[in-house]
């Protein structure tokens, strides 16, 4: 059997990962972000896979780079005063994640993944006027780029 792609691995295990490095209180979904019950949300969002030739050999080994968004939102009830308490902990948030694949498990324990790391993040506060009436939201979306050798 042929391995198309690491790409499913790598968002489930992202999912898994964010999953166990966060409380009950932080929801981690791979669909829409679920504020009625929630005032954080972690969102495993979509995956895609660019591959090139690795090398000329009787396998054929390919060289598989994933890319995943996740996005972080963080919303209290409030004024302006909980614009920077929203910002940080989805930065927060965020950086668990960051870290883990940057220092703890490199690979997401993923066989065949070689490294992730987050390379890219984009951060904003909600301006739309009905989240504004009745709190403040930051939303921040960082892409975790991945490596894999496909070799069967």
């Amino acid at each position: 059997m042929s391995l198309v792609s690491l790409a499913p691995a790598f968002r489930a295990a992202l999912f898994t990962r964010m999953t166990a490095l966060v409380t009950t209180a932080t929801l981690v979904t791979r669909g829409d972000p679920v504020f009625d019950t929630h005032s954080d949300c972690v969102v495993i969002g979509p995956v895609s896979s660019t591959s090139e030739v690795a090398a000329m050999g009787p396998t054929r080994p390919r060289q598989e780079t994933l890319t995943c968004e996740v996005t972080v939102y963080s919303f209290r009830a409030g004024g302006n005063a909980q614009e920077s308490v929203v910002e940080a902990r989805a930065y927060e948030l965020l950086g668990l994640l960051e870290n883990y694949v940057r220092v703890t498990g490199t690979t997401l324990g993923v066989a065949g993944l070689q490294w992730c790391f987050l390379t890219d993040h984009r951060g904003d506060a909600a301006t739309d006027k009905a989240v504004l009436a009745k709190g403040r939201m930051h939303v921040v979306v960082g892409t975790f780029t991945a490596a894999a050798r496909i070799t069967s």
